[in-house]
């Protein structure tokens, strides 16, 4: 059945795969894969409470599922609970690192005005991918906001250069 609700989902056939991932978890409440599937869908329709729930069953289940905790804190982020978010980012990171969940903790840091972590997390992102343009992008922007503009836009304009990051060459 579970087949059938991935397939319902990736249909966008929402209100059928929800009716079968909740026939599911009837019989089978710790079924992590179907909440995971209900968290998928429920972010995707902007309801970010019943994610919210879900995640933390899934998170009940699997506490230490990096992908559970980055959705946990992608969901509390989309909720603005800040704080909240950067705790299940920071616990998801410590176990994997991943530069689009940096990314998110910039932004974070950045709305609290706590410009020096945001900082931080940029360059860890740019650190673990060198592919991802968005730290660059992120950090660039900070600059900017911070009225350090002569860096910040000569960050903005390297980001086309990857292969600037690649060589591991310092902007300053």
């Amino acid at each position: 059945m579970y087949k059938k609700a991935v397939a319902a989902y990736q249909n966008q056939e929402l209100d059928v795969s929800i009716q079968l991932a909740n026939e599911i978890l009837t019989s089978r409440p710790d079924n992590f894969l179907t909440l995971n599937l209900l968290v998928s869908i429920y972010s995707l329709n902007g309801d970010f409470e019943k994610a919210l729930f879900y995640v933390e069953k899934s998170i009940e289940i699997k506490p230490q599922n990096v992908n559970a905790l980055q959705g946990k804190g992608y969901i509390l982020f989309r909720l603005e609970r800040y704080e909240e978010s950067l705790i299940y980012y920071s616990k998801s990171i410590s176990i994997e690192p991943n530069s689009r969940v940096l990314n998110n903790m910039g932004i974070i840091f950045s709305k609290l005005s706590r410009y020096k972590e945001a900082l931080d997390c940029y360059e860890k992102g740019i650190s673990v991918n060198l592919d991802n343009h968005t730290n660059v992008f992120g950090k660039s922007c900070l600059l900017l906001l911070m009225g350090e503009l002569e860096k910040g836009f000569r960050f903005y304009e390297s980001r086309w250069d990857i292969d600037f990051f690649k060589n591991k060459k310092k902007i300053t």
